[in-house]
């Protein structure tokens, strides 16, 4: 964890996917937990459990 916090994000939703790929370009460890584990993959591109989301 480069700056000492970590964030949990809940929701991709409508605005949640690019509002998350903000948070997580700023440098900020990022955990999302989604309702709808169906908006995991337009969210996320080459994850794998246990690296960093590469976010669009």
């Amino acid at each position: 964890m480069e700056n000492g916090i970590g964030i949990g994000f809940v929701g991709l939703g409508n605005m949640g996917n690019r509002m998350a790929g903000c948070i997580h370009q700023s440098g900020y460890d990022l955990t999302i937990h989604d309702i709808l584990p169906s908006f995991m993959p337009g969210a996320l591109r080459d994850t794998h459990p246990g690296s960093a989301p590469g976010f669009r």
